[in-house]
């Protein structure tokens, strides 16, 4: 118990750290600085000035999205700004301040019409001359980024359009009449940005959307945890198998706190940079990002941002279950088949790693394959199709449903490998036990056949007056006696494996732990519900008396009660204890005592339509569990 604690807490806190990690190393990568730089999935690098970006949105702000509208006023505005930017660079030799210029002899007599221009566009203001100039031409070139930033989407129509010529004009040209991939790419190409007619993509900044996607740090980091995490959960698996009472939770917690986790550092991404860069209107069309400009697909940011987050989880969930896969196949047995599974499972990741970096883009495996969950802009950015027997078939359908397929056999894979892995491990347990029984049982039948001996040992010490010799030698017989005591008989071999197991436990933290079993526990009850009550139970018990400053004793009663099976427990314990919902806490520093397993408990006797109930005082704790017979 206390190592499956230390193994959630080693894994939460290794969790809570993958996401500070990630945080910090996108924000001082990504958000810190003016200039934003990102690279995409096929290593371009881009750079954008982010406060260039902010204008050019305060611009598209002002004009109310209206792109057309603005460019032409930006047009005429940018008319008058180069008269006024030409006209300080002809005069600034003549002074510094607009003052000192406007009061020279010399220009008022050959350059009056440029300083009356001056005079009026500044008034009174005196400016500086060379801060001005250079301030005007940043002004200039910035809406000129506007005006192309935006021209492109106001032509949207005419890009389609040319599509379609091109398309007309390649499938003309005798290079590819005798290339069916090339003719069929040609065609579906063509066919897929007609579906685009009419679609109206506005302008989005693309800075913070662009960093955000092109991120890959974060891929590195979820690909490493999966790696450290496979070790931690195959122990975790080991651990909770070996005790007979397999908590079910451990393969649901890991996987789905894990899973939870990629989301929210993939989602800190997107929310660091839409504070610190730019936001992402997700009702926009994907081609209104400069990005995803020549996207075939027709569909919006937001549903893009979903197939994202989603990808990315696949991905993850694809490598832990297949990674967890391996030594579960490895470990199910001795036999050599196993350990080829598990070797061939481990060579498959790797070789689909190496086919995801060094295979040409021409290869379906450099295209499709498990790591390529981790690039979903990879099959939306391109509209070139995936070359399968001559045919072009669409990136995005094919990276879709192959993911899904991936995940599932992933799924199928772990599950089979993980059920078969438990019931071998504990078939291995309950033999270990059954054979610790039998040299015990062993054990006892000699002792008892040596009783004469030992009486006529016994005897003499006592003949001699040696009184201490007698009692030192019969503790001697008591002990190796108590030590070979044969188990307790219950009608569920597996069940006497575990309450031998208890036994043992209690022994080592000095518990005297009783059983007054009065009725055969072989009710038609499964032998795993029956090891999840009795083994949380008394794992409860051992752990509270263990604490218990006084004496540590434990009792076990099996009865029956109204044709019910009754089973209670009553131990003793130290510090108070409360209520909380469903679980009970101590007031000591670890606060786990009774809590753990007791909705568990609960839930096999509503099972069987039983009931369970608890009491308890300063220095004492009673359970008592009724279950309906089955037969």
């Amino acid at each position: 118990m206390k190592s499956y604690k230390r193994n959630m807490l080693f894994f939460f806190l290794a969790v809570v750290f993958m996401l500070t990690i990630n945080s910090a190393i996108f924000y001082y990568t990504a958000c810190v600085g003016n200039t934003v730089q990102s690279t995409d999935c096929y290593g371009q690098t881009y750079e954008s000035d982010k406060l260039v970006n902010a204008e050019i949105n305060k611009l598209i702000e002002k004009y109310g999205n209206d792109c057309e509208s603005m460019n032409r006023e930006l047009s005429k505005e940018i008319s008058g700004l180069n008269n006024i930017y030409y006209g300080l660079r002809e005069v600034r030799d003549y002074g510094e301040t607009l003052s000192e210029v406007l009061n020279n002899t010399y220009l008022q007599t050959t350059n009056k019409e440029t300083l009356d221009l001056l005079e009026e566009y500044f008034g009174n203001k005196d400016i500086n001359i060379a801060q001005t100039t250079e301030s005007l031409n940043s002004k200039i070139t910035m809406y000129y980024a506007a005006i192309n930033t935006t021209d492109k989407y106001l032509d949207y129509d005419g890009f389609l359009e040319s599509v379609s010529v091109n398309a007309d004009y390649m499938l003309n040209i005798s290079i590819y009449k005798n290339d069916m991939y090339s003719i069929s790419n040609i065609e579906k190409t063509k066919t897929d940005f007609a579906r685009l007619q009419g679609l109206a993509p506005g302008y989005a900044d693309d800075s913070g959307f662009g960093s955000f996607i092109n991120y890959r740090i974060t891929d590195i980091i979820v690909i490493l945890s999966v790696m450290l995490l496979t070790p931690l959960f195959s122990v975790m698996i080991k651990s909770a198998d070996s005790t007979l009472t397999f908590d079910k939770r451990v393969v649901v917690i890991i996987p789905t706190v894990f899973a939870l986790a990629v989301l929210v550092m993939y989602g800190m991404n997107l929310l660091l940079s839409f504070i610190f860069i730019g936001g992402v209107d997700a009702s926009l069309p994907i081609q209104s990002y400069p990005i995803l400009y020549y996207s075939g697909e027709r569909i919006s940011t937001g549903l893009f941002l979903l197939f994202f987050f989603l990808s990315k989880l696949a991905g993850a969930l694809i490598l832990l279950l297949l990674a967890s896969s391996v030594p579960a196949v490895i470990r199910a047995g001795k036999s050599a088949v196993n350990k080829i599974c598990g070797i061939a499972l481990a060579l498959f990741i790797i070789a689909e790693l190496v086919f995801s970096i060094v295979m040409s883009d021409g290869s379906i495996l450099k295209e499709i394959n498990i790591f390529s969950c981790f690039l979903p802009e990879r099959f939306f950015i391109r509209y070139i199709n995936v070359d399968i027997f001559g045919n072009a078939v669409s990136r995005t359908a094919l990276f879709i449903g192959f993911s899904a397929v991936i995940l599932g056999l992933a799924a199928i894979i772990f599950v089979r490998n993980l059920l078969n892995f438990m019931k071998r491990a504990r078939a291995e347990a309950e033999q270990s036990y059954y054979n610790e029984i039998n040299r015990k049982y062993e054990q006892s039948r000699a002792i008892r056949h040596d009783i004469n001996n030992h009486l006529i040992v016994i005897s003499s010490f006592i003949e001699k007056g040696d009184t201490k010799g007698a009692m030192k030698y019969i503790n001697e017989v008591f002990d190796e006696t108590s030590l070979a005591m044969q188990p307790l008989k219950t009608g569920s071999d597996v069940l006497d494996a575990l309450l031998y197991k208890k036994t043992e436990l209690a022994k080592k933290s000095d518990i005297t732990l009783s059983y007054e079993v009065n009725a055969s526990l072989d009710v038609g009850i499964s032998n795993y519900d029956m090891c999840v009550i009795f083994g949380n139970i008394l794992d409860n018990a051992i752990e509270a008396s263990a604490k218990s400053e006084d004496k540590r004793e434990i009792t076990l009663t099996v009865g029956t009660q109204h044709e019910m099976l009754y089973i209670s427990c009553h131990n003793s314990h130290s510090g108070e204890i409360k209520e909380q919902g469903d679980k009970l806490v101590t007031t000591k520093a670890d606060s786990t005592m009774h809590g753990i397993g007791l909705s568990r408990i609960k839930t096999v006797a509503e099972k069987y339509g039983g009931t369970v109930k608890v009491s308890y005082d300063e220095t004492s704790f009673l359970i008592e569990v009724l279950i309906h017979k089955i037969k």
